[in-house]
């Protein structure tokens, strides 16, 4: 999940042959159950719907998501074994170009649809009595294609100074001899700046807006119950169970998007190191992310997880 990879000169330690046995063997593992889960998801949706404009918004962003995490799943693997298991500063700058950005591209999307879904989680559970609230609440399932067109051509827009950053970096070092550039090139890849400036509105802004929307959703839960208690009414499992699932689901969410968050900001740390534990551990957190957000969302989903179990069910027999 990292935006970049860093460079391995042969003059750093690399991997060891187990090492490298062991993360592709578990790369497979954990890309076939993503693959499969996320595929399971986006089959399941698209077979009751026939069409994504005749989805529901809240199906046509966990449609999105899964199309993601399988794309996602698919290039996670390579990208860390070219970044973290072979010398990438070797191969041609258009190849290392177009795996970088796309690996950018993907996160940054990830992450924001989540936020829509979490968004989407808030203003159907929440009842809202401000007249802004309630005409978003009305209005928000119609505007959620063009939020996700917006939100992928958004997700292009900031990952592109990854590749502007690249080529002026290859300018710079033309002249040098070969260690000096694969050394220019690692530090490139650790910059500060433009870790900070993804970080923040790929990472760190989702994970605010996720949090405030779990916020309202257990505020609004906390009224709802103390109100009905006042009215010695009785309360029902059932009233609140709306609100019981859309928390659990965006908290689950919470922790991903925090380990996401940890993923990005540790490359930055002065003792990090590629060739340690450390990065053999953000390496797993980054595989995965995308089977953990299709287990999510059918844990979260009702629909999804009797649709699971009946599939489960079948293969048994």
């Amino acid at each position: 999940m990292r935006i970049t990879g860093k460079h391995i000169s042969k003059t750093d330690k690399m991997f060891t042959s187990a090492e490298t046995v062991a993360f592709i063997i578990i790369a497979a593992i954990v890309s076939v159950s993503g693959i499969i889960f996320n595929s399971f998801i986006g089959f399941v949706i698209f077979g009751e719907h026939k069409g994504f404009l005749r989805m529901s918004a809240n199906n046509q962003i966990k449609f999105t998501i899964c199309g993601t995490n399988v794309f996602m799943q698919c290039l996670m693997p390579f990208y860390i074994f070219v970044f973290s298991f072979t010398d990438s500063s070797v191969l041609p700058r258009l190849f290392v170009s177009v795996l970088g950005f796309s690996n950018i591209v993907t996160i940054g999307f990830s992450c924001w649809l989540t936020v829509w879904l979490c968004i989407l989680y808030c203003v159907t559970v929440v009842n809202f009595k401000h007249k802004f609230f309630t005409h978003l609440k009305m209005r928000f399932p119609a505007l959620v294609p063009k939020l996700l067109l917006v939100t992928a051509l958004g997700s292009i827009c900031l990952s592109a100074p990854s590749i502007w950053c690249l080529n002026i970096q290859q300018n710079m070092t033309g002249n040098l001899t070969l260690e000096q550039k694969i050394n220019t090139q690692a530090d490139y890849c650790k910059s500060v700046g433009y870790h900070i400036f993804f970080n923040t509105i790929g990472c760190m802004l989702p994970l605010t807006i996720s949090v405030i929307a779990l916020a309202v959703i257990v505020a609004s839960l906390v009224g709802y119950v103390w109100r009905t208690k006042l009215k010695s009414s009785n309360l029902s499992d059932a009233q609140l169970q709306p609100h019981y699932k859309a928390c659990k689901t965006i908290v689950l969410l919470i922790i991903i998007f925090t380990i996401v968050s940890a993923v990005q900001i540790l490359p930055l740390s002065s003792s990090y190191d590629s060739s340690t534990w450390k990065s053999m551990l953000v390496d797993y957190l980054c595989l995965f992310y995308p089977t953990e957000m299709a287990v999510i969302l059918i844990l979260g989903s009702s629909e999804l997880k009797q649709a699971f179990v009946r599939r489960v069910t079948c293969i048994k027999q």
